[in-house]
């Protein structure tokens, strides 16, 4: 088994919370804030985004190989949090990793996009370090029991006795 931790500084987005604003994104992408309260029907119509052809979401609850849980129609948005709107065609599947990108692109793209009138308003506040640094990948391995280390160890006391065998 193994994976990958990765690590990024650079510019960064942050939404801050206290303001009274939910962010939606619509299908085509753009970032809209919606001040609170405020619930997914209104923001539905709104949108003039029919709620048997779409549905809400919030970005915090997407995970990969996981199905998409649309929002209650009466469900109230918080403050500070994003949400997308999304097609009813995407209940139906898991939401694969390139679907998962793609969404992340379109919400980094939407908050890029309205980053200089939101922060005129004092909803985002864009950060900047002063140097950046190249992403670092490094991968980890996982070993799940006692027998796996010790069949490792085990392997690795055999090579060292052929080796000292060979000299």
């Amino acid at each position: 088994m193994g994976g990958c931790f990765s690590s990024v500084v650079g510019d960064s987005v942050t939404v801050r919370s206290s303001n009274s604003s939910a962010f939606v994104i619509s299908p085509k992408g753009d970032l809209r804030p919606y001040s609170t309260p405020v619930f997914v029907s209104e923001v539905l119509d709104q949108m003039e985004a029919s709620s048997t052809s779409f549905f809400l979401c919030n970005s915090d609850n997407l995970s990969y190989d996981q199905h998409i849980r649309a929002l209650d129609a009466q469900h109230e948005l918080d403050a500070g949090q994003i949400y997308f709107v999304l097609p009813i065609s995407k209940l139906r599947d898991r939401l694969s990793a390139s679907e998962m990108a793609a969404l992340a692109v379109k919400a980094s793209v939407a908050l890029n996009s309205k980053t200089p009138s939101l922060k005129s308003k004092g909803v985002v506040q864009k950060r900047s370090n002063s140097y950046k640094k190249k992403s670092k990948i490094s991968p980890f391995v996982v070993m799940e029991t006692n027998q796996d280390l010790h069949c490792f160890s085990k392997e690795i006391e055999e090579k060292e006795v052929k080796v000292n065998e060979r000299e």
